[in-house]
């Protein structure tokens, strides 16, 4: 297979070379928003070259200098994040303004003088790499792949020159007489001299046959084989899409048609293989239904998986994209903990609420209670002494919370309630604890390390609380 200067076949140019820009026509990275046909450039101008190499010195030394535009830098703004795939490709929300920008660098840094990415100054690429990483956090082993991306924004902006300019008249003195407006004449002079050679005019008649061939148009469109595998995963980070999943997806319309006649046949013949063997999908690049109907693939990129893909480094990379996976699925389940451990805190911070809100309603029973027992005691006018004589043993009944016995006993009591217990708190008896029914019962007035019923021994003293005593007959 033919390829040029920057590694990328005909196959990949066939969109850049053909005579029309059309809106439908796909890109696996997602295109770039192109402008209007009102034809004026002059939002990529930059004024200079030396103005735009000027804007490299502004930025500080450090990559992480965030940009405010294509052409400068603010280092109060903070970063916008982009996110990529195992291949590299960006994916997520901020992917489709990422690649905006990206073609706005292509268009804004990249001068149309030169004819081949190679001979684009590494100056200007370094330019350009350095405001990529002001406005994104981009980590610095995606280079080489934005960089062919830029290249390839470029060759389409070119392509859309020649399409919508040069074309449009016979001789290269009427084209150079009317110049786009935003396009430098002595650039715009150069490259129609360039596209006026008889190599150039070759290429771009290879180009224009390759776009003719080519049969299995997707039908992703702006949204790119990468961040459609992202939406077919439905948000389950660790889910795995197949070649052959991603390449239904992509060269299927909504309601199951394809774009023509001939790939309509081919996908039948993959949906039927499918169909046939469900696991089939899971085979490798050489076996799956995508290979047994198109056959394999040799070099180039890998057919269903985007611009970028080849099959070297998608086989190569197979291990470390494993062991992305799981790590990824280690973070998924530390996260789960994370997230139960969470909603455990806070299902106790729920329950100590409630246990503080029934402890207050207690004690405000409690001081009720005993304030109608202060204010309805009668006199005894009888001694000390002489009541003492009278008081006898009655048996009780210890509750707790929700009416359940968990201790019985017994307690000295007189002619009335009022004489139970010989304590100087009324709100309380002086209880003999005889049997423990529940030993993890708290104490209502704890005593060290004596705080639950199985702390107290038989014929043991404790104090319990008055509205929580029952007695038995």
């Amino acid at each position: 297979m033919q390829t040029d200067d920057a590694g990328g076949s005909y196959q990949e140019l066939t969109e850049l070379q053909d005579v029309k820009i059309s809106e439908e026509m796909p890109d696996v990275w997602g295109s770039p928003l192109q402008p209007k046909a009102s034809e004026d450039y002059s939002y990529c101008l930059p004024g200079s070259m030396s103005e735009a190499m000027g804007s490299l010195q502004q930025q500080s030394d450090s990559q992480n200098n965030p940009a405010s535009s294509p052409t400068t830098s603010d280092d109060s703004k903070p970063k916008k994040m982009v996110f990529f795939n195992d291949s590299g490709q960006p994916i997520g929300e901020g992917s489709a303004p990422f690649v905006t920008y990206l073609g706005s660098l292509a268009r804004i840094h990249c001068p149309i003088i030169y004819e081949k990415w190679r001979d684009v100054p590494n100056d200007i690429k370094e330019m350009i790499w350095k405001l990529v990483t002001g406005e994104y956090n981009v980590c610095i082993s995606y280079k080489d792949k934005i960089l062919r991306k830029l290249n390839i924004y470029w060759r389409g902006f070119k392509c859309e020159l020649r399409a919508k300019h040069y074309d449009m008249y016979d001789t290269d003195e009427e084209r150079k007489s009317h110049c786009p407006r935003g396009v430098i004449q002595e650039d715009w002079d150069t490259f129609v001299d360039n596209q006026s050679t008889p190599t150039a005019q070759a290429r771009r008649g290879r180009g224009k046959s390759a776009r003719k061939a080519m049969k299995n148009p997707h039908t992703s469109g702006r949204l790119g084989a990468a961040r459609t595998a992202e939406k077919l995963k439905k948000g389950d980070p660790i889910a795995t899409i197949t070649r052959t999943e991603l390449f239904l997806a992509t060269h299927c319309r909504k309601d199951g048609s394809c774009l023509n006649p001939e790939i309509s046949e081919q996908v039948e013949q993959v949906k039927a293989i499918v169909a046939k063997d469900p696991s089939s999908i899971h085979l490798d690049l050489d076996h799956d239904p995508v290979a047994q109907v198109f056959g394999r693939e040799k070099k180039g990129c890998v057919r269903g998986l985007g611009e970028g893909v080849s099959k070297s480094g998608y086989l190569y990379s197979f291990p470390a994209r494993d062991q992305l996976l799981q790590e990824r699925r280690m973070q998924l389940y530390i996260q789960e903990q994370i997230a139960s451990q969470a909603q455990l805190i806070d299902d106790l911070r729920q329950q100590i609420a409630a246990q503080a809100q029934m402890t207050a309603e207690l004690r405000e029973m409690i001081t009720a209670q005993a304030f109608y027992n202060q204010s309805q005691a009668p006199v005894d006018p009888s001694p000390p002494v002489e009541r003492l004589c009278q008081l006898v043993e009655r048996p009780c009944e210890l509750l707790y919370f929700g009416g359940a016995i968990v201790a019985t006993g017994k307690l000295l009591c007189g002619g009335s309630h009022d004489d139970m217990g010989n304590h100087p708190n009324a709100d309380v008896y002086e209880v003999t604890v005889d049997v423990i029914h529940d030993a993890k019962a708290s104490l209502f007035s704890p005593d060290g390390d004596v705080s639950v019923l199985g702390n107290v021994q038989a014929g043991e003293t404790i104090s319990w609380p008055r509205i929580f005593t029952r007695f038995v007959l």
